[in-house]
């Protein structure tokens, strides 16, 4: 998201690949550049064209030289302590924490359990695709209006409904409504995710997901699956977005 960022406005074209991969990816797709799976250590290059592409290729290879902002020293970090809600420490190794309890006692209350988001939704009848499509461009210039205006997180959600390869995927489906074929566009890409063996992408399906809701929601949709009640009830879920 943030090598996204970097070249929004820039007139140039930026491309990257990892030494001894076949293909380039566009580093404005987040999804696709997430998908490659890139890790510290990686040796990658870059290609770039446009009459900005020199400003663009600077930018871009000082934030991936630079760890994005969180390169630092590269020495792991000594063991801590840290103090649970009983008062016991427990050891932190590697970033690891373990019995670590959330609070003391036990929580009493009734079970509400949120619905999951839906993986479809119903499509419209009788809808124009051309005025669909431009429906479906203001949302999404609205959502991204909204996130960039949040912290980094929300930012980063901006980077992913932005992503042209998420337009690209709802365009065939814009007959059976913005709405409809936005959330197909979405639940497709979250599902990419979900499928990925590496864990940490397979764990970004639900930023898509929660980031897409904000694009629904210019479109005149929310999908609220909190319940009515929750005080003094115990919530379970499978995943919460932020």
């Amino acid at each position: 998201a943030e090598v996204a960022r970097a070249v929004r406005g820039m007139d140039a074209t930026v491309r990257l690949t990892r030494e001894g991969d076949d293909g380039w990816v566009d580093i404005t797709s987040v999804l696709t550049v997430v998908g490659r799976a890139f890790r510290g250590g990686d040796r990658l290059r870059l290609a770039a064209s446009g009459p900005g592409a020199s400003r663009a290729l600077d930018a871009v290879a000082a934030l991936i030289a630079g760890g994005f902002g969180e390169a630092g020293d590269d020495r792991p970090p000594p063991a801590a302590t840290v103090a649970t809600a009983g008062g016991d420490a427990v050891r932190v190794v590697d970033g690891m924490v373990t019995a670590t309890p959330g609070a003391t006692g036990l929580a009493l209350g009734p079970v509400r359990r949120l619905d999951a988001l839906p993986d479809e939704l119903p499509a419209a009848e009788g809808a124009d695709a051309d005025a669909e499509g431009e429906r479906l461009q203001r949302a999404v210039d609205a959502a991204v209006a909204e996130l960039e205006a949040g912290g980094d997180f929300a930012a980063a959600h901006a980077a992913l409904v932005s992503d042209p390869a998420l337009r690209a995927s709802a365009t065939p489906h814009l007959a059976d409504g913005a709405a409809s074929a936005w959330w197909r566009a979405v639940g497709q890409a979250a599902a990419a995710l979900e499928d990925s063996p590496d864990e940490l992408i397979a764990a970004r399906a639900v930023d898509m997901r929660e980031a897409g809701a904000v694009v629904l929601r210019h479109l005149g949709v929310a999908l609220d699956r909190l319940p009515a009640a929750l005080d003094g009830a115990v919530v379970l879920a499978d995943d919460l977005g932020p």
